[in-house]
């Protein structure tokens, strides 16, 4: 499994959208997204996936 951290994203990105981008790349197992209380302009999420 193989994980790659993406920052400083708007704050109304998508967990959907996420999937969509990576799964070109192969199987994704899990977005871990932070927004909300944790974020207060931008957003971040680390996708897993398999190669």
């Amino acid at each position: 499994m193989r994980a790659i951290f993406c920052g400083n994203l708007e704050y109304d990105a998508r967990q959907s959208k996420a999937e969509q981008l990576f799964k070109r790349y192969g199987r994704v197992d899990m977005v871990d997204m932070k927004s909300g209380t944790y974020c207060i302009s931008s957003c971040y999420f680390k996708v897993h996936f398999n190669i």
